[in-house]
């Protein structure tokens, strides 16, 4: 058998655990004992035998570093899709550069043309946010039955994602319809 640091500290403080026996107790109720024949970090305390998988908690040190892990996925796929959404919607502002022209060359004020653009490119990221939202509360029910200690309706992550990938897309319509605005109208009907 090999045991957790803490457990072979519980069970023999101070002393060495290698050598000694256990009394354990397999999944039909009968008690064996085992030898120790190894001691790991307190990453782990299930131990594995002949016979049905032991019914043995996981221990807790455990559970914190894979949210940890799971946290650090979650982040890095929050930014990523940052990024993603920022160069989606860029791209298709910047693909207006000639309309901006001529709305610049018309009379209108560069202020209203980022505003409209802005308005726009956060139309469209609302409707994927809301739509998003809705994938994510069912999909929320799936993950909640398998994944320990995930909440379907996570009152704190769901709106500060909602928000966070909103202000990106502001900031995504405003920054080229502004570079857009300022460009000569000229030069801006002459692009491609």
């Amino acid at each position: 058998m090999i045991l957790s640091e803490k457990t072979a500290a519980t069970l023999w403080p101070g002393e060495d655990p290698i050598g000694r026996t256990v009394k354990f107790a397999r999944a039909d109720g009968i008690a064996e004992w085992r030898t120790v024949v190894g001691v790991v970090g307190n990453r782990f305390s299930i131990a594995r035998g002949r016979g049905g998988p032991p019914r043995q908690p996981i221990d807790e040190a455990y559970v914190p570093a894979a949210r940890g892990i799971g946290g650090s996925f979650a982040a890095v796929a929050l930014v990523l899709a940052s990024i993603g959404l920022f160069g989606v919607v860029s791209y298709v502002v910047t693909q207006r550069t000639q309309e901006i022209g001529i709305r610049v060359a018309l009379g209108a004020s560069p202020a209203s043309v980022i505003r409209l653009m802005t308005t726009i490119g956060t139309r469209l990221v609302a409707t994927g946010i809301g739509v998003g939202l809705l994938v994510a509360l069912a999909v929320g029910q799936v993950l909640a039955s398998v994944v320990f200690g995930v909440s379907p309706r996570d009152p704190v992550s769901l709106p500060v994602v909602a928000l966070l990938l909103g202000g990106i897309s502001v900031a995504a319509s405003w920054w080229p319809a502004r570079r857009a605005a300022r460009v000569d109208p000229i030069i801006a009907l002459r692009a491609d």
